[in-house]
């Protein structure tokens, strides 16, 4: 078996929060604390796997057992394009979107 370090393992993105271009013109300063506390959950998360399983459990509907089995995926703290871009790429290519789009773009700063 091999064993992938932190640095040579990016992940994958499974969920993102989004969110119209009309509701972040209005509300920006929404759009960037809810950013900031989404990175802040992820950082206790990731400190405390243990302590949200029920929590996930009762989430998903999956047992404690299970998810203490498979582990708590670990959450990613900020987002990058290029863990998007892959996505988008592949929709555009296979005609799930128009065109494609550069996911940097779309990421409120």
């Amino acid at each position: 078996m091999r064993r992938y370090s932190a640095r040579s393992l990016r992940g994958f993105l499974e969920t993102a929060w989004f969110a119209t271009g009309d509701y972040v013109a209005k509300h920006r300063d929404v759009a960037l604390l809810f950013g900031k506390v989404v990175a802040q959950a992820s950082v206790y998360v990731n400190a405390h796997q243990a302590d949200v399983v029920d929590t996930i459990a009762a989430f998903t509907g999956q047992t404690p057992a299970s998810i203490q089995q498979n582990g708590v995926s670990t959450l990613a703290t900020s987002l990058d394009a290029r863990d998007i871009q892959p996505l988008i790429d592949a929709m555009a290519k296979y005609a799930m979107i128009d065109r494609r789009f550069d996911a940097a773009d779309f990421i409120v700063k």
